[in-house]
Protein backbone atom coordinates (compact mmCIF):
# COMPACT_ATOMS: atom_id res chain seq x y z
CA UNK A 1 0.00 0.00 0.00
CA UNK A 2 1.15 3.70 -0.41
CA UNK A 3 -0.27 6.75 0.51
CA UNK A 4 -3.55 8.06 -0.47
CA UNK A 5 -5.31 5.14 -1.38
CA UNK A 6 -2.79 4.05 -3.97
CA UNK A 7 -1.41 0.63 -4.13
CA UNK A 8 1.31 -0.68 -6.34
CA UNK A 9 1.44 -4.26 -7.60
CA UNK A 10 4.54 -6.26 -9.45
CA UNK A 11 4.81 -9.67 -10.16
CA UNK A 12 7.16 -11.47 -12.28
CA UNK A 13 7.85 -15.07 -13.50
CA UNK A 14 10.77 -17.17 -15.22
CA UNK A 15 11.30 -21.23 -15.83
CA UNK A 16 13.75 -22.56 -17.27
CA UNK A 17 13.52 -26.08 -18.19
CA UNK A 18 16.65 -28.47 -19.71
CA UNK A 19 16.70 -31.87 -21.03
CA UNK A 20 20.55 -32.66 -19.51
CA UNK A 21 20.14 -36.43 -21.14
CA UNK A 22 19.63 -35.11 -24.66
CA UNK A 23 21.18 -31.66 -24.31
CA UNK A 24 18.05 -29.88 -25.07
CA UNK A 25 15.74 -27.60 -24.07
CA UNK A 26 12.29 -28.69 -22.27
CA UNK A 27 8.86 -28.16 -24.46
CA UNK A 28 6.02 -25.47 -23.45
CA UNK A 29 8.26 -23.35 -21.13
CA UNK A 30 7.34 -20.14 -21.48
CA UNK A 31 8.97 -16.88 -21.11
CA UNK A 32 10.80 -14.81 -18.82
CA UNK A 33 7.06 -12.14 -17.60
CA UNK A 34 6.09 -9.69 -15.39
CA UNK A 35 2.98 -7.12 -14.30
CA UNK A 36 3.37 -3.86 -12.85
CA UNK A 37 0.54 -2.15 -11.56
CA UNK A 38 -1.14 1.14 -10.40
CA UNK A 39 -4.29 1.37 -8.44
CA UNK A 40 -6.59 3.92 -6.77
CA UNK A 41 -9.63 2.84 -4.55
CA UNK A 42 -11.09 4.60 -2.01
CA UNK A 43 -13.72 1.77 -1.41
CA UNK A 44 -16.17 3.13 -4.06
CA UNK A 45 -14.25 3.74 -6.66
CA UNK A 46 -11.00 2.15 -8.06
CA UNK A 47 -9.19 3.26 -11.45
CA UNK A 48 -6.13 1.25 -12.06
CA UNK A 49 -3.50 0.73 -14.84
CA UNK A 50 -1.37 -2.33 -15.41
CA UNK A 51 1.66 -2.84 -17.67
CA UNK A 52 2.02 -6.86 -18.82
CA UNK A 53 4.94 -8.20 -20.52
CA UNK A 54 6.62 -11.34 -21.98
CA UNK A 55 10.70 -11.63 -23.12
CA UNK A 56 11.77 -13.08 -25.89
CA UNK A 57 11.42 -16.97 -26.06
CA UNK A 58 14.13 -18.36 -27.60
CA UNK A 59 14.92 -21.23 -25.87
CA UNK A 60 12.31 -23.84 -27.55
CA UNK A 61 12.45 -27.45 -28.24
CA UNK A 62 13.24 -27.78 -32.05
CA UNK A 63 12.41 -31.41 -32.18
CA UNK A 64 8.76 -30.49 -31.80
CA UNK A 65 9.18 -27.85 -34.13
CA UNK A 66 8.29 -24.68 -31.55
CA UNK A 67 9.01 -21.78 -32.98
CA UNK A 68 10.48 -18.57 -31.12
CA UNK A 69 8.75 -15.64 -29.87
CA UNK A 70 8.82 -12.19 -29.93
CA UNK A 71 8.80 -10.55 -26.76
CA UNK A 72 6.20 -7.65 -26.28
CA UNK A 73 4.70 -5.35 -23.84
CA UNK A 74 0.69 -4.39 -23.21
CA UNK A 75 -1.09 -1.62 -21.23
CA UNK A 76 -4.29 -2.44 -19.65
CA UNK A 77 -7.12 -0.09 -17.75
CA UNK A 78 -9.82 -0.85 -15.63
CA UNK A 79 -12.12 1.22 -13.79
CA UNK A 80 -15.49 0.04 -11.06
CA UNK A 81 -17.71 1.96 -8.70
CA UNK A 82 -19.58 0.15 -5.91
CA UNK A 83 -22.44 1.63 -3.92
CA UNK A 84 -24.48 -0.57 -1.35
CA UNK A 85 -25.19 -3.80 -3.41
CA UNK A 86 -23.96 -2.09 -7.32
CA UNK A 87 -20.94 -2.90 -8.51
CA UNK A 88 -19.52 -1.43 -12.06
CA UNK A 89 -16.57 -2.78 -13.80
CA UNK A 90 -15.30 -1.42 -17.16
CA UNK A 91 -11.85 -1.52 -18.38
CA UNK A 92 -9.79 -1.73 -21.95
CA UNK A 93 -7.46 -4.70 -22.21
CA UNK A 94 -4.13 -3.89 -24.35
CA UNK A 95 -5.40 -0.08 -24.45
CA UNK A 96 -2.67 0.78 -27.59
CA UNK A 97 -3.75 -1.92 -29.99
CA UNK A 98 -0.55 -3.92 -30.05
CA UNK A 99 -0.18 -6.27 -32.39
CA UNK A 100 1.19 -9.51 -30.37
CA UNK A 101 1.61 -13.41 -29.93
CA UNK A 102 1.47 -15.09 -26.77
CA UNK A 103 4.15 -17.98 -26.73
CA UNK A 104 3.35 -20.98 -28.25
CA UNK A 105 -0.04 -19.44 -29.73
CA UNK A 106 0.09 -22.59 -32.44
CA UNK A 107 -0.04 -25.51 -30.78
CA UNK A 108 2.99 -28.14 -31.09
CA UNK A 109 2.73 -30.54 -34.29
CA UNK A 110 1.32 -32.94 -35.05
CA UNK A 111 -1.65 -31.69 -33.50
CA UNK A 112 -2.21 -28.10 -34.89
CA UNK A 113 -1.52 -26.66 -38.35
CA UNK A 114 1.44 -24.76 -36.56
CA UNK A 115 0.06 -21.15 -36.99
CA UNK A 116 0.72 -18.84 -34.64
CA UNK A 117 -2.58 -17.06 -33.73
CA UNK A 118 -2.26 -13.60 -32.65
CA UNK A 119 -3.69 -12.26 -29.89
CA UNK A 120 -6.98 -10.12 -29.72
CA UNK A 121 -6.50 -6.39 -29.91
CA UNK A 122 -7.84 -3.59 -28.00
CA UNK A 123 -10.70 -5.20 -26.28
CA UNK A 124 -13.25 -3.02 -24.06
CA UNK A 125 -15.19 -4.88 -21.48
CA UNK A 126 -18.07 -3.61 -18.79
CA UNK A 127 -19.96 -5.46 -16.16
CA UNK A 128 -22.34 -4.87 -13.75
CA UNK A 129 -23.41 -7.02 -10.41
CA UNK A 130 -26.13 -6.26 -8.29
CA UNK A 131 -26.59 -8.04 -4.81
CA UNK A 132 -29.85 -8.30 -2.85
Amino acid sequence: ALPADFYLSAGIAYTRGKNDTEHRNLPEIPPFSGQLGLRYDNDSFFAEIEGVFTSTQDKVDELLNEQETSGWAIANLKVGYTCKGLKLFAGVRNLFDKFYYEHLSSNRDPFSSGIAVPEPGRTVYAHMQYAF
